[in-house]
């Protein structure tokens, strides 16, 4: 008799055709972001006994620059991942379950952003900070393109949602999960350089966001050369 281990006894019962209430899952997660983004103004905590002249405040908002520096790029951050997300519970037909690990795991590192940005903002020219934030957000972008890349299935991919849409959001975050990963070496150089490759990394992608339209063109294309493979593969033997 052919035995049968406990994980694929379970396995049908746990995972096969489970689906979740993705406007729940997708409720849970703007709190769960909500929670987190507001975190990172708690770093920002001025000297009150150094506030009571106008040149105190000057000096204080002087010492608290990297402070609030950190906070901004990480507001930034957070917002651009959450309206990704957005887009994905949009673009979403179906939640099983191995999209909800990722999504959970996903969260896990949003929640786990505001401890490197405290430390960017209190030892910014330390390489070991630079290497922990760039790895952190180097994870959350690489299971955002995975939670994409699962999109790309037609069954769980919704029908508003074109194949070249999520192959480009897929492209994007894993774009993004290298820069900050190109970030790390050269953080060794000096960790400005590594900073600065991240701000100009979000300036460029700021400049550069594909409109509809011209999201619709590169669609066309995109179609045409994936006609052409599928033509050739089928050509040959």
């Amino acid at each position: 008799m052919k035995r049968v281990s406990i994980k694929q006894r379970l396995k049908p019962t746990f995972d096969e055709g489970l689906t979740f209430s993705k406007e729940r899952v997708a409720a849970f997660g703007d709190a769960v972001i909500a929670i987190a983004i507001t975190l990172l103004v708690l770093d920002i905590h001025p000297d009150l006994t150094n506030v009571a002249t106008n040149r105190g405040v000057w000096q204080e908002l002087l010492r608290l620059t990297p402070n609030i520096l950190a906070f901004v790029f990480s507001f930034w951050v957070i917002a651009r991942l959450w309206i990704g997300n957005q887009l994905f519970f949009q673009s979403l037909a179906t939640l099983d379950m191995r999209t909800l690990q990722y999504y959970i795991l996903f969260l896990f590192v949003i929640v786990a952003i505001p401890f490197p940005t405290g430390l960017l903002a209190a030892s910014h020219l330390m390489h070991a900070t630079i290497v922990l934030y760039a790895g952190t957000m180097a994870v959350a972008s690489t299971i955002q393109a995975l939670m994409w890349y699962r999109l790309l299935t037609p069954t769980y991919r919704a029908a508003n949602a074109t194949e070249y849409f999520v192959f480009y959001r897929v492209l994007q975050y894993g774009w993004s999960a290298v820069v900050f990963v190109i970030s790390i070496p050269l953080a060794f150089i000096h960790p400005y350089v590594g900073i600065g490759f991240w701000v100009l990394f979000g300036f460029t992608r700021m400049f550069t966001e594909r409109s509809a339209e011209s999201l619709k063109e590169f669609e066309e294309v995109y179609l045409r050369r994936k006609s052409k493979v599928e033509q050739r593969s089928e050509k040959s033997p």
